[in-house]
């Protein structure tokens, strides 16, 4: 299904916002209004985990 990849990406850094908020690590993406055919529970899946090991490798 085509879906825009803002939604996408705003839901991932929802998911993740309070281990960032723990880590004190801010969170911030700026929306470009890309569009992907995509299952986006999967690429919401991928992002959240991206994101996660991101903000514990943070200093």
């Amino acid at each position: 299904m085509h879906h825009n990849l803002d939604g996408i990406i705003e839901r991932s850094l929802e998911a993740v916002q309070g281990l960032a908020d723990a880590e004190n690590v801010v969170l911030d993406a700026e929306g470009t209004d890309p569009r992907a055919w995509c299952d986006e529970d999967k690429i919401v899946q991928v992002l959240v985990n991206l994101l996660s090991n991101a903000i514990k490798c943070s200093p």
